[in-house]
C-alpha cells in the first residue's frame, strides 16, 4: 500500500512539474529532480498530500513567479497595445455630425459604447466609440476632415508582458489539469480521489478567471477606444496661431455675433413663451380688478361714515367715542353735593 501511495505522490509531482515546464521556459524548474528525490527519501510527504496540503495555491503561485518567459515565446506573441484617443471637436451641423459618426463607426466594424447628448440652444454630445485597432488612424483622420478638432490626446498601454504571463500560467494549469484527470482514473482510495478533485476545482476556478482576463485584454487590444466631445457652435474656433491684430478682429466679430445671437434668442424665447405670458397676464389682471373692487367698497364705507359723523356734529348729538363722559345720574348727584357744600360755607 505504501508503495502505491509513493507512486501516486511521484505521479502528482511529475504532473505539476510537466505542467510548469510546458508554459514557456522549461529551464525554470530545473530543481524538479531534487524535489523528486526528496519526495522518495521522505515518505512522510504522503501524509501531507493525504491531508490536502499538496500543491496549494501559494506553492503554485511561487512556482509561477519563478518562471522566466523565454525569448521565443515573446517573439511568437504579437505586441498587445491598448490605444485610447480623446478628441474635442466643434461643428456647425450638429445632427449631421452625429449621423456621420454613427455611419462611419458601423462601416468600420466598430460600435458605440456610450452616447450622451445634452443642451438646448447650443447642444453637446459625448461619444465613446470602439474602433478596430487597424482602422483607428483612418477614423481619426475622417473626423478631422469633417469637424473642427480643437483638442486631441492619445495614449498607448503596452500589456504584452501581462498578457504573456497570464497566458503562460493558464497553459500550465491546463496541463496540470490533464495530468490530474489521468491520476484520478488510477486513484484507489477515497482520500486520494477527494484530494485530486479538490485541486481540480481550484484549477478550474483559476482557469475561468484567467481566460476572462485574457478575453478582456483581447477586446481592449483589438478595439481601440475613442472618446469624442462634440460642441455645436456658430463660428468655428481657429486652430492656427493668430497675430494680435487678427485676434482683435476675430474677437470683435465674435462679440458682435454673440450680441446678435443673444437678441435673436431673446425674441425667439419671447415668442415661444407667449402662451405662458398671456396666462399670467390674465391672472394678474383678475387680481388687479378684484383689488380695485375691494378698495372702492372700502372707500364708499369710509365716505358714508364720515358723512354720518358730520351730520351728528351739526345736530349736536356727536360724542367722541374716545372720551368718557359721566352718566346723568352721576351728574345730578355731583350738583346736589356742590349745593350742600355751598350752604355749609355760608352758615359758617
Amino acid at each position: 500500500m505504501k508503495k502505491k501511495k509513493g507512486i501516486l505522490l511521484m505521479g502528482l509531482m511529475l504532473s505539476f512539474a510537466l505542467a510548469a515546464c510546458g508554459s514557456s521556459d522549461k529551464s525554470a524548474y530545473s530543481d524538479y529532480a531534487a524535489a523528486e528525490e526528496a519526495a522518495v527519501e521522505e515518505p512522510a510527504a504522503l501524509a501531507s498530500y493525504g491531508n490536502g496540503d499538496y500543491m496549494t495555491d501559494s506553492a503554485g503561485e511561487a512556482a509561477f513567479e519563478n518562471e522566466t518567459i523565454s525569448d521565443d515565446v515573446k517573439k511568437e506573441t504579437a505586441r498587445k497595445l491598448i490605444k485610447t484617443v480623446n478628441l474635442d471637436v466643434e461643428t456647425k451641423s450638429y445632427d449631421e455630425m452625429l449621423a456621420f459618426l454613427e455611419t462611419q463607426i458601423e462601416e468600420l466594424g466598430g460600435y458605440i459604447e456610450a452616447l450622451d447628448c445634452y443642451g438646448r440652444d447650443y447642444r453637446h454630445a459625448s461619444v465613446t466609440a470602439r474602433i478596430p485597432a487597424g482602422k483607428l488612424d483612418g477614423f481619426v483622420k475622417q473626423i478631422g476632415e469633417t469637424a473642427n478638432v480643437t483638442g486631441r490626446s492619445e495614449s498607448v498601454e503596452d500589456v504584452t508582458l501581462q498578457y504573456v504571463d497570464l497566458d503562460s500560467h493558464a497553459r500550465m494549469l491546463e496541463e496540470e489539469q490533464e495530468r490530474l484527470l489521468e491520476l484520478l482514473e488510477t486513484a484507489e482510495t477515497i482520500e486520494d480521489m477527494i484530494t485530486i478533485e479538490s485541486r481540480l476545482g481550484e484549477i478550474k476556478y483559476q482557469l475561468e478567471s484567467m481566460k476572462s482576463q485574457l478575453r478582456t485584454f483581447d477586446n481592449r487590444v483589438d478595439y481601440s477606444t475613442v472618446h469624442i466631445n462634440i460642441e455645436e457652435v456658430i463660428e468655428l474656433t481657429p486652430v492656427v496661431e493668430l497675430t494680435d491684430g487678427e485676434r482683435i478682429v476675430q474677437g470683435f466679430i465674435k462679440s458682435v455675433a454673440d450680441v446678435t445671437n443673444g437678441i435673436k434668442e431673446f425674441f425667439i424665447t419671447l415668442i415661444i413663451n407667449i402662451p405662458y405670458i398671456i396666462v399670467w397676464a390674465v391672472v394678474i389682471l383678475i387680481i388687479v380688478v378684484i383689488a380695485r373692487i375691494i378698495m372702492k367698497k372700502v372707500d364708499k364705507r369710509t365716505e358714508r361714515l364720515e358723512k354720518e359723523r358730520g351730520e351728528r356734529i351739526a345736530s349736536g348729538n356727536y360724542q367722541n367715542p374716545y372720551v368718557t363722559r359721566p352718566s346723568t345720574a352721576t351728574g345730578k348727584k355731583n350738583e346736589v353735593q356742590n349745593d350742600k357744600n355751598v350752604t355749609e360755607e355760608k352758615t359758617e
